[in-house]
This record gives structure tokens, sequence and C-alpha cells, in this order.
């Protein structure tokens, strides 16, 4: 029972942790949504895009770090500041993947305690606040760049890591939450007056480590395919 009891606890906090975020930012949304002077300038933008992990060797140990292929899916909301500029926010799931070898050295052999090897998959919820400026070329195409910060809330852990007295089970070293810094420069190409397609190369430069035992900050370059549908008329 006192097990039942605490997992109850942890789960109940995390929600409403969780919702008290997600609560913050739909009001976010929504005064930008029903902003007087923007209300006809809404867009709405469904983006996926695969991602690989960049983790530098740290100078203490000999850490071998393997990157995975990260994706991430988002829904954004589009509110033009001008006719060449605009911000963006939505809602994020990514998943980052990596893995590592530890070189920790141990004088007691199979100690539980110190992790041999581990396989990181964890899935993010986060919030993108963007500002982005395009410029027309030929035709129906566009270029655009975007800067911005991101926001993320870890939801699953996916955790496996192996331990020098061969178990196997979830370290608990993952970081809870994390910001990174976004930068883009795609082409955006008009289909007709609502619809565009977009292509944006990226790289996101984390200000915090994916994992305590991380001494470095890590970063992802990538892509993202996107779709735009204007909302009003």
């Amino acid at each position: 029972m006192p097990r039942l009891r605490k997992a109850f606890y942890v789960v109940r906090n995390f929600m409403t942790s969780t919702l008290k975020s997600l609560y913050c930012f739909t009001f976010l949304v929504a005064c930008f949504l029903y902003s007087p002077g923007q209300i006809k300038k809404r867009y709405l933008e469904i983006s996926y895009g695969p991602h690989s992990t960049f983790i530098k060797t740290p100078k203490r140990f000999n850490h071998d770090y393997k990157s995975g292929i990260s994706r991430s899916f988002t829904v954004d909301i589009l509110i033009p500041f001008s006719h060449r500029s605009n911000f963006q926010t939505g809602i994020s799931i990514t998943n980052i993947k990596y893995s590592v070898d530890y070189d920790f050295v141990t004088q007691q052999p199979g100690d539980p305690n110190i992790p041999r090897s581990a396989d990181f998959s964890p899935i993010y919820l986060e919030v993108p606040v963007t500002y982005c400026i395009n410029t027309s070329l030929r035709g129906r195409f566009s270029v655009f760049g975007c800067a911005g910060f991101i926001f993320s809330k870890l939801i699953v852990q996916n955790d496996k890591t192996t331990f020098e007295d061969n178990s196997i089970r979830r370290s608990g070293y993952l970081s809870e939450f994390l910001t990174s810094i976004n930068l883009g420069v795609g082409i955006l190409y008009s289909v007709n007056e609502k619809i565009s397609l977009n292509f944006k190369p990226q790289y996101r430069i984390f200000l915090s480590a994916f994992d305590n035992k991380m001494e470095s900050n890590p970063s992802l370059i990538g892509v993202q395919f996107g779709l735009s549908y204007k909302l009003d008329n």
C-alpha cells in the first residue's frame, strides 16, 4: 500500500504541474488569437521532421556517445506582425534518441550504482516561441529565417541503463526541463491563397544537458517539413 500511495502522489503531482503549464500556454495563445488587430491573419501550421543529435565527449571521461534519429511533430499558430514577419507558438512532441558507453572506473566490480551503458529515448512536450522574417522570391516562392526559444518538459523517460551488476533499469538521470535556442532558414511555396508548404533546415542549441551525467550541452540539426493553412478569409 505505501508504494501504491507513493506512486499515486507522483502521478498526481506530475499531472498537476503539466496541466498548469498547459493552462498558461492556452491562455497565452488565446490572447494572441483574439487580439483585435490580428483576428483576420491567423495561420495554422503542422510540421514534422527528423533530427540528428550531437554530443561532445567530456574532458574528464572518455564516454562514447552515439547519436540516434530524433523526431518532432509540431502544431503552431502563426500571427503576422507585418507583411514580411510573423510570430509563432504552439505545442510540439519531440522524441530525442541517443546512447552512451560510460567510461567510469570502479574499484568495486559489480557495483549497482555505476552505469556501464545506456539507451535513452525520452519524449518531451515542448512550447516553441519563434519570430520569423521572410523575403519574396520569384513567383510563389519565398525564403524565410526564424529564431526563438523552445521550452521542454519531460513526459516519457524511456531510459534503459545497464549497471556494473548487470542489472538493466531506469537510472533517473534524465533532465525534467530543457531550454534551447532554435535557428532555422527555409523555403516556402504558396499553393494558393490559403495553403502553403515549407521546408526548413534548423539547428537547436540546448542550454543544459539531456541528463545529469552529460558534461556538455548537446545540439540537434535537422529539417522540418510543414503545411500552413490560413484560418480566416
